[in-house]
């Protein structure tokens, strides 16, 4: 099956990754707490095979888990991501580059702590295009742009930062520990 891209009067131009600067993770600008995480670092930790030097193409992610969301500019601005456009027969995805930021926001209530994702690495760098939806070829692609689907925990995708101590879980486990730290030696 052959698939046709339209061809659009004012469509960003595709740059080959050799004529780009990569921008490594490390050099990005961070905000303390912020939440989401890079799709690059997200894939590096879960996906390693997948050469997303280039960007990634989201072809489908699961609806059951919350509203999905992205950022181009590091977090400081989230747009809600179109899943009623990506979760259909036709094949149209939405296109991010490396450093964009990807995250989830659970619905109120929700027990679900894992998410599926669906992506391909860009054949072509997508820097310009990043946060558009496009048509993809859903066959013919290289193997390296082959789709994977990923079960990733939410914890992961929001890169929620881990507690540095367990909370107790009721008042008389506090008052416990409290009594007992007040507690001379020797009593």
């Amino acid at each position: 099956m052959s698939f046709a891209q339209p061809a659009l009067a004012s469509a960003p131009a595709l740059v080959p990754a050799a004529d780009r600067p990569a921008q490594p993770a490390a050099s990005r600008p961070a905000a303390a707490g912020l939440a989401g995480q890079a799709v690059d670092e997200l894939l590096a930790a879960c996906a390693s095979q997948l050469d997303v030097r280039l960007g990634v193409i989201i072809e489908q992610l699961d609806l059951q888990a919350g509203v999905w969301q992205y950022s181009l500019d590091a977090g400081a601005h989230w747009r809600t991501i179109r899943t009623d456009i990506l979760n259909r027969p036709a094949p149209m995805g939405l296109a991010l580059a490396p450093e964009a930021r990807l995250r989830v926001q659970p619905f109120a209530g929700s027990a679900h702590r894992r998410a599926r994702i669906v992506l391909h690495a860009a054949q072509s760098t997508i820097h310009a295009a990043s946060g558009c939806y496009c048509p993809y070829a859903p066959e013919g692609r290289s193997a390296a742009a082959r789709s994977i689907v990923l079960e990733l925990a939410l914890s992961a995708i929001n890169a929620t930062p881990a507690a540095s101590a367990p909370r107790p879980r009721n008042k008389g486990v506090r008052a416990g520990r409290t009594q007992d730290a007040a507690r001379a030696p020797g009593d």
